[in-house]
């Protein structure tokens, strides 16, 4: 602040520049309060001024030493001018004990010679009033003169030292702070009176209690009335507690950064509206989107523009909605990257409202949930396959409890939850096995879990409605990422027929290899019974009629003639060749059957032949047919016979033979006498039309165990010399020939029920072109397409068979793949895709070398590609034109004749 005030001055006023500018001038002066009336200092004072001078400074010795007076005043310098001073006058304890005076004047204002009367100047309520209103200020407010003395502060900065006004006052800092403090106070007030600017500084201050402060100053120089530099006024403020809360404010937005910067999505804010200008975007977005956060912000890639078109509206509605309602928002919808990939997302937003109630921004959260949708839609595959899985599933704790029953284990053992609290329920449940086998499972199974392995067996069991079956049992450990066990999975499948199967197969290889021993005896026996009949002939023409040996000879020819017969049938049963077969009507058959044993029934057999008035069509070898109705009628009558206890008179019997048609919906088991015993050779009928003879007796009847083996080669219920075991055998493998299955209802003292089952022949169809021999299936939902077509296929010759249901024409289908020349699959508009697709595949499993046409609507390459891969040879598009369809059926159907000569499948425009 320019030169410094002196420390010491004598007791007569020291001018330091008297002469200088207005102000410049600085004066001080030291003398005794008694010397204030008269001294040097009031004779500078212009004499108008001089009374409030010298009362002021009276004032202020009234409040005791070291008090502080302020004073405007004019005062009079050498060349007659009148200069307007501010003079501080501090009063100070004496060296003799008084108070002496020590006062600091210099000039603000200059003024003309002295006026006549002199300006007013402020009162003693008006510098109270200054003071009250600048001690009501909070800050810290101090004024200083160029030499850095304290000229006076408000309360506040007084406070703030620790110190009373009028100890400040008059003072410099280097008494009030450190020595190394106030040269800095000083040299930055030098330089703010040196530049005469404003200047901002925050500066801590330690005060010698250890106390340290942060202050925020601000320094202006203040000037007089002719812009002359006075001193400096400042106002500082604590910002301690400012800077502090800055600092911890500073640290949690560096918190809240890495937050956001860890979260494994985007947080944003965005304007409201259905554009959503993005204001604010975290780093997520950019591992979310592809795109920096500043081009979101900015609108070089607007988010809008990423969500999914196909979802962009509902989300626009459902945040729109969301909002209006004042509720917050959660939404899934796709987002494409920047590198094109397409993105499961999941969002959570909430509008952010002012004052009003309305709505500003939108505040939110976005995530990518692409890997848990993955996971979602595989688990919901997974629950799907478990729950409509073709075999029954249980699933349990480690600790064998269930928790899980899939619907077809309901629907297989007729079971629940509750009755199948736990796997050793669930065994004992199924098992029809007595306490002991059941106990010897459960300690088997637990030993294969205890060592991690697979437990399996094969159980006879009871169906809910009673009837029995096999069930195969599988339970296995399903082991936690540490290898240890979590759960236990069990499964249950009907395997009856895999079980019926394998003991037809076993008894197939059974009659193959006695009719392979058999051709080979018999043609040996053949050789050798036409040498016996031979000589035995020769010998009796050469005997006279009277010879004793003649009788011996004919019981040598009648038994060497009934051994023929034994070979003839032994050489049907071993014949592997096929007959010639022709289309004839089975009743026809049945009556020249019939006809022929007449005169050979035992006597009292009664005969009913009961045929239906519709012809009854088969393709079949007719004289074996005929030997199947002969050998059925004769064991009848046989049975009627036995069925007479010994030392009786037989009464008469009955036997009916009932030939008639018979369709079949949907695959059956046939009857049996007794459902409730375990029958691996239960025989069952497929879907189709068939042809039935059934001959029924009224005799002996069959128990279980001779229903068994009936049909076993060289088995019989008759004495030696009355049967050879051979005829029923005969019969099963003439119906197995020709695609059929017998049936046998019996029980012991009720007669006896056998019918044989044929496929039936579509013979009665009216004369055919060359192209009668194709069979055509054909498969619309629609019964309209169906008849229409199929009567379009017959009317050309085909043999047409439609259905509208997939699942009965896949079984038609399965029944004999080889019987169909062509599949023709007609589309339902509101038939999905996918429903085609699964069937034709599926007869394309069943048989690839049958060609399949499918008729649809216009397909795109990826369709056409997928039924190509799925067996579909050719695809002609719908409505049908007659004649493109028929050239493409005949087309088709004489490739299917040939196998492996079928094109690629191919598009045909009608």
């Amino acid at each position: 602040m320019g030169c410094g005030m002196q420390r010491m001055v004598p007791d007569e006023p020291v001018d330091m520049d008297d002469a200088a500018e207005v102000g410049v001038v600085r004066h001080s002066w030291r003398y005794p309060v008694d010397a204030v009336e008269s001294g040097p200092m009031l004779r500078r004072v212009h004499p108008g001024d001089r009374a409030r001078f010298v009362s002021d400074i009276a004032l202020a010795l009234a409040d005791g030493p070291c008090a502080v007076c302020h004073t405007d005043h004019r005062a009079l310098v050498p060349d007659g001018r009148t200069v307007w001073w501010h003079s501080v006058t501090q009063l100070r304890p004496g060296t003799n004990g008084g108070i002496r005076c020590e006062t600091h004047s210099f000039a603000i204002a200059e003024g003309q010679p002295a006026p006549k009367s002199s300006p007013p100047s402020p009162g003693p309520d008006d510098r109270t009033l200054l003071q009250a209103l600048i001690d009501s200020i909070p800050d810290l407010i101090f004024f200083k003169d160029p030499n850095s003395v304290y000229l006076g502060c408000n309360r506040a900065f007084a406070d703030f030292l620790g110190r009373g006004v009028s100890e400040i006052v008059g003072r410099t800092d280097l008494d009030l702070v450190p020595e190394d403090r106030a040269r800095y106070f000083q040299d930055r007030d030098a330089e703010v009176l040196r530049q005469q600017t404003p200047h901002r500084m925050e500066e801590w201050v330690t005060f010698p209690d250890g106390r340290s402060v942060l202050l925020e100053t601000i320094k202006t120089p203040y000037y007089g009335p002719e812009g002359a530099v006075l001193g400096l006024v400042a106002v500082a403020r604590n910002i301690t507690e400012k800077a502090r809360a800055e600092q911890e404010r500073r640290e949690s937005d560096r918190r809240l950064a890495t937050l956001m910067g860890n979260l494994p999505g985007m947080a944003y804010r965005a304007r409201p509206g259905t554009e959503r200008s993005l204001l604010f975007a975290s780093e997520g977005g950019h591992r979310l989107t592809g795109w920096p956060p500043t081009d979101l912000v900015s609108r070089t890639m607007p988010f809008e523009t990423l969500i999914h078109p196909t979802d962009r509206d509902h989300v626009r509605q459902s945040i729109a909605i969301a909002l209006d309602q004042g509720r917050p928002f959660t939404l899934s919808y796709r987002l494409i990257d920047r590198a094109g990939i397409t993105r499961h997302v999941w969002e959570q937003g909430v509008g952010v409202t002012d004052g009003l109630g309305r709505v500003v921004a939108v505040e939110g959260f976005v995530t990518d949930i692409s890997p848990l949708k993955t996971a979602e839609d595989s688990l919901r595959t997974l629950s799907l396959a478990v729950a409509q899985s073709p075999v029954g599933v249980l699933i349990a704790d480690a600790f064998g409890r269930t928790i899980y029953l899939n619907p077809r284990f309901r629907t297989m053992t007729g079971r629940s939850m509750d009755t199948v609290p736990d796997i050793d329920a669930f065994i004992a449940g199924v098992a029809a096995a007595g306490p002991m086998a059941v106990a010897d499972h459960h300690a088997a199974l637990w030993r294969a879990l205890a060592a991690n392995q697979t437990w399996q067996t094969e159980l006879p069991g009871c169906k809910p409605n009673g009837a029995p079956f096999w069930a195969a049992i599988r339970v296995a450990p399903l082991l936690d990422d540490d290898g240890r066990l979590s759960n236990l999975i069990a499964t249950v499948d009907d395997v009856t027929a895999r079980r019926q199967g394998e003991e037809q197969l076993r008894r197939a290889q059974k009659m193959q290899a006695v009719g392979v021993l058999a051709g080979g005896v018999a043609h040996d026996f053949n050789n050798i019974l036409t040498a016996i009949l031979g000589y035995s002939h020769l010998a009796l023409d050469a005997l006279p009629d009277d010879s004793a040996i003649r009788d011996d000879l004919h019981q040598v020819t009648t038994a060497a003639e009934r051994a023929r017969g034994l070979v003839q049938q032994l050489l049907a049963f071993a014949r592997k060749e096929k007959l010639e077969r022709e289309a004839v009507d089975l009743r026809d058959i049945v009556h020249d059957a019939i006809k022929l044993l007449g005169p050979t029934l035992f006597s009292g057999v009664e005969w009913s032949l009961q045929c239906g008035g519709d012809p009854v069509p088969v393709l079949v070898a007719p004289a074996q047919i005929h030997q199947v109705i002969v050998n059925l009628c004769k064991n009848a009558a046989d049975a009627i016979l036995d069925a007479t206890p010994l030392g009786q008179t037989r009464t008469s019997g009955g036997v009916t033979v009932t030939v008639n048609g018979l369709t079949v919906g949907a695959p059956r088991d046939l009857a049996r006498s007794d459902p409730a015993r375990d029958d691996v050779n239960r025989a069952r009928l497929d879907t189709g039309r068939y042809a039935c003879v059934t001959v029924t007796d009224t005799g002996c009847g069959m128990d279980a165990a001779v229903q068994d083996r009936m049909f076993e080669p060289f088995f019989t219920t008759k004495p030696v010399d009355k049967g050879t075991g051979l005829g029923l055998a005969v019969v099963h493998g003439i119906v197995s020939d020709h695609g059929g299955v017998i049936d046998v209802t019996s029980a012991p003292g009720h007669g006896t029920a056998i019918t044989v089952f044929l496929p039936l022949n579509d013979s009665g169809l009216p004369r055919r072109r060359s192209d009668d021999a194709r069979r055509v299936l054909l498969l619309s939902g629609e019964a309209a397409m169906v008849g229409m077509a199929g009567r379009l296929l017959r009317s050309q010759g085909f043999r047409a068979v439609g259905t509208t249901d997939s699942r009965r024409g896949l079984a038609l289908f399965s029944v004999a793949p080889d019987r169909f020349h062509l599949i023709v699959l007609v589309q339902n508009p509101a038939e999905p895709v996918w429903r085609l697709l699964t069937l034709a595949r599926a007869f394309a499993a069943a048989n690839p070398d049958v060609p399949i046409l499918l008729c649809a609507a216009q397909m795109n390459d990826g369709e056409t590609a997928a039924f190509q891969a799925a067996g579909v040879t050719c695809t002609m598009p719908t409505p049908l034109a007659p004649d493109s369809f028929i050239t493409q059926v005949r087309a088709l159907s004489r490739a299917g004749s040939q196998a492996g000569s079928l094109p690629a499948i191919q598009h045909n425009d009608m």
